[in-house]
């Protein structure tokens, strides 16, 4: 199998809260960025996600998406100006 040299094997994780479905990704790599928005996240630091977010994990792109009906389904997207928001 070949891997890509720009992803970690551990590169970043992400977290639901059991309580209100909110979601939350960490950074975990130490050599390769991962980026929301086009904005690297700091390592160890979770970052809510927010409807639309983009995610980029070395040359991949993910648009994150919650599902209907939960707390952030119908939310504005984050404002990109604003960079990352807690």
């Amino acid at each position: 199998m070949d891997n890509l040299q720009t992803v970690s094997r551990e590169h970043a994780k992400l977290k639901v809260q059991v309580t209100d479905g909110l979601v939350n990704i960490t950074a975990l790599s130490k050599t390769n960025n991962t980026k929301l928005n086009g904005a690297a996240i700091p390592n160890d630091t979770p970052v809510l996600l927010y409807q639309s977010d983009v995610v980029t994990i070395g040359d991949r792109h993910f648009r994150w998406y919650y599902p209907n009906g939960s707390v952030l389904s119908q939310a504005k997207p984050r404002d990109k100006k604003l960079g990352l928001l807690q």
